[in-house]
């Protein structure tokens, strides 16, 4: 037993076992860097909420009374989904307060909308718009629109995932400035 005790390692072991420690704190090291922040992150995102879904809205023009060529109907369809999906915006993705929450509105449909807003946003009820459709029927004359009636779909999911219907119409006026709002029935749908 002595004699092993007393024995000299080879030098060539001693620079091998160097060698893999090195080559082991090397790969800890690049790891920790390349997968450290996707650690953290993924360790981190359970208590932050999900980042919200892009709102998408179907726009289509359904019906024409009068004739409106195929351009004017693409312009129209153009226009009046920006002017929903702008309203669907402030309203449930930004979750705007009072007047702010109804763009596109003209100042008396705003102002009517701001008393209805428990139906037309998503308050502080943290409700999230998960489907959105709008149909859009024109009244031309001249081959120009004059007025337009915006059947709205709306499936819309609440903290607890319950899913609720919210449909209606928004009655639209050309005005100087683009389409507007200028009245509206809307209804939402008992939680399923």
């Amino acid at each position: 037993m002595q004699e092993a005790a007393g024995r000299r390692v080879p030098l060539r072991w001693v620079v091998i076992a160097v060698a893999a420690v090195l080559v082991v704190a090397a790969v800890v090291v690049a790891v920790l860097l390349t997968n450290g922040s996707d650690a953290q992150k993924t360790s981190s995102s359970p208590s932050q909420s999900p980042a919200p879904r892009p709102l998408e809205v179907r726009t289509t023009v359904t019906r024409v009374a009068g004739a409106l060529p195929p351009p004017r109907r693409r312009s129209l369809e153009r226009h009046v989904g920006a002017l929903v999906k702008g309203y669907l915006r402030a309203a449930f993705v930004d979750a705007r307060n009072g007047t702010s929450a109804f763009p596109g509105f003209t100042p008396a449909a705003r102002s009517l909308a701001a008393r209805d807003a428990g139906v037309l946003t998503a308050g502080d009820k943290g409700i999230e718009v998960r489907r959105a459709a709008a149909y859009i029927s024109v009244f031309a004359d001249h081959r120009r629109a004059q007025g337009a009636t915006v059947r709205l779909v709306l499936g819309l999911t609440g903290k607890r995932g319950h899913t609720r219907p919210m449909a209606g119409r928004l009655l639209l006026t050309p005005t100087s400035s683009g389409w507007r709002v200028f009245g509206y029935h809307v209804a939402r749908g008992a939680g399923r």
